[in-house]
């Protein structure tokens, strides 16, 4: 019997389930970001922190959202009102936080994995779990770049074949009819 993406999706998430604690999501997040997401402070990057806190640790915890609050020095309201407003936005809108997403449940198969497995290094599970996490958000980036610089180098060689097509036109036109014809290409240019 084959699985759908959502059976697959939600064996995963109960796999997951409780076995990743909320100082570590934080952590994961705070690593993300770059910054401290316990500031006290409204900017927009650490509001997009914070709710990727809140929605991760609801996510794959059983904690109470006084709990989750707590831990920033926040109480349950603010919780709840940043999942019902910001999360939805974020998800659909903001690449960076949708990457993070991506990367943490990368980061939590692999630490949960790790755990399964009672794998440890000197490093310790976490370490390695958020290295190869930050590595593959960093490939996916890398992807990302490599695309734009595939559609940067398509318009650079369409441009360089107009400009080799429009080099010979204006090589086969006499010099002393040359100001002529580009009087008449700045009227028709300003006419589109």
């Amino acid at each position: 019997m084959t699985k759908t993406i959502q059976q697959a999706e939600a064996d995963l998430q109960e796999k997951l389930y409780n076995k990743i604690k909320i100082e570590k999501i934080k952590q994961f997040v705070d690593r993300y970001y770059g910054f401290n997401i316990e500031k006290n402070t409204r900017k927009d990057e650490y509001i997009k922190a914070r709710t990727m806190y809140y929605f991760l640790s609801r996510k794959y915890t059983a904690q109470p959202l006084s709990d989750i609050g707590s831990l920033l020095n926040r109480d349950h309201s603010t919780v709840i009102h940043s999942l019902a407003k910001n999360h939805d936005f974020y998800a659909k809108y903001n690449q960076v936080y949708k990457n993070g997403l991506a990367s943490f449940d990368d980061y939590a198969v692999r630490y949960v994995g790790m755990l399964d497995k009672k794998q440890q290094s000197e490093q310790g599970i976490d370490t390695i779990a958020l290295k190869e996490s930050v590595l593959h958000y960093e490939n996916i980036k890398l992807k990302e770049q490599l695309n734009e610089l595939h559609t940067e180098h398509q318009l650079l060689m369409q441009s360089a074949k107009v400009s080799s097509v429009l080099g010979e036109i204006v090589n086969k036109i006499p010099e002393n009819k040359l100001p002529i014809v580009v009087e008449r290409l700045n009227a028709m240019v300003k006419m589109l």
